[in-house]
């Protein structure tokens, strides 16, 4: 978790009960703070999407907060997403630590051109990956895994 235990807590607090003031005044206090994860490993902008707290999200990601693929998916940040992707094209099969892929994160938040972008390169990858391999076999967007 970034930043102090402490602070990070009040943070995911302050998400929850959507106290953009307190939160405010954590990032000033502890920059870091920005990069804390809840208890499952879900990052604070992510937490605060799945809050309905986008403003929130906003805020973070304003005062430093490190995008990943996953809240750059739930948060609909396209260039974010595609320069994830360009330098690391393996996270479009990755999941979440709740156990999401990007594009269930895009779908359930109802992004609908990062979903098309995700199909769309999730079948440039596929196709490349498969002429790569011997044998048969589909993987990826069909599949979700368990959190652990």
């Amino acid at each position: 978790m970034a930043g102090d235990t402490t602070t990070a807590m009040q943070a995911i607090e302050a998400v929850q009960k959507g106290d953009s003031e307190t939160l405010l005044r954590l990032i000033t206090t502890d920059p870091g703070v920005v990069d804390a994860t809840n208890p499952e490993g879900v990052s604070l902008v992510s937490f605060a999407v799945y809050n309905s707290r986008k403003e929130l999200a906003d805020l973070l990601a304003k005062h430093g907060a490190t995008l990943d693929i996953f809240s750059a998916s739930a948060c609909h940040s396209m260039n974010k997403a595609v320069e994830i992707l360009t330098s690391r094209p393996q996270l479009i099969h990755a999941y979440s630590a709740d156990g999401w892929t990007p594009l269930h994160l895009a779908a359930f938040f109802g992004h609908d051109l990062l979903v098309e972008f995700y199909v769309a390169f999730w079948q440039t990858h596929r196709s490349t990956r498969l002429l790569l391999r011997t044998g048969y076999g589909l993987s990826g967007i069909f599949s979700r895994r368990e959190p652990m």
